[in-house]
């Protein structure tokens, strides 16, 4: 008894020419290289607070906060447009450095509420303005 395609479906052949004919067309590689670039132009940043990974006690004050919560989600997106707004790569590092020296003026408040919440305003008003990376001489502040 011999084994033949059921009615409708392509020979082994056939399939195997459809898919050499799409391997060579670029479409793998062009979707490839379209990962690639996005994921190139979308530099990895901050995000919010992750309350199941707290680990330090800024980060357990802000997910004990909804207050802090909220600033947490407009720097977040206050971030955003300012990585869109970045041009090339030096202006995407600078971001990234003020964002990570932010970080650690942001955590250097440990669970101080009040502290942690004029960081975030700070940082906010930084990014909103365009100002400096360290806006609180602006605000009249000047220690931690």
């Amino acid at each position: 008894m011999s084994m033949s395609p059921e009615k409708g479906a392509l020979p082994h052949s056939d399939i195997s020419r459809f898919v050499g004919r799409f391997m060579r067309s670029g479409l793998p590689l062009a979707a490839a290289l379209s990962i690639a670039a996005f994921a190139s132009a979308n530099p990895a940043r901050p995000e919010t607070v992750d309350c199941t990974k707290a680990d330090i006690s800024a980060e357990f004050a802000i997910c004990n906060s909804e207050s802090l919560q909220d600033l947490d989600t407009r720097l977040d997106t206050a971030f955003r447009k300012l990585e869109l707004a970045a041009t090339n790569k030096p202006e995407r590092q600078k971001i990234e450095r003020e964002q990570a020296s932010w970080t650690v003026r942001r955590d250097a408040c440990k669970a101080d509420m009040a502290c942690l919440a004029m960081r975030y305003q700070e940082r906010i008003l930084d990014i909103d303005n365009g100002t400096s990376a360290n806006p609180s001489s602006l605000l009249g502040f000047t220690g931690q």
